[in-house]
């Protein structure tokens, strides 16, 4: 009776070791798609990280072609400006050479 038991126990140890190996390995396997899932999500952020900073460049790009559209426009308003400045300033030497012949003519 006794060989009976150690007989049962050696068959009740085999598929026990069995059981705890692939307990062992389901566990090992769970750990590796674990470190996965992690990885995965760490890559999925730096892609949305890198799609922001896409966004960011065309935002940046657009800010550079509206900043040189503003410094365009202010050259030629400055441009505007001297010339019609300088209009100005000949009609007020016209003027003030025409009150000059008027100012001889009284004189004389």
């Amino acid at each position: 009776m006794e060989q009976d038991l150690k007989k049962k126990a050696n068959e009740i140890a085999a598929p026990t070791a069995k059981i705890a190996d692939m307990e062992s390995r389901e566990l090992a396997t769970a750990e590796r798609l674990g470190n996965e899932i992690r990885n995965v999500e760490e890559l999925r952020k730096e892609v949305v990280n890198v799609e922001n900073l896409k966004k960011e460049i065309a935002n940046v790009e657009t800010l550079k072609k509206d900043l040189n559209e503003a410094r365009a426009k202010i050259r030629e308003l400055q441009k505007q400006e001297h010339s019609e400045s300088g209009h100005g300033k000949a009609e007020l030497m016209m003027l003030k050479q025409t009150l000059r012949e008027m100012q001889q003519k009284e004189k004389e």
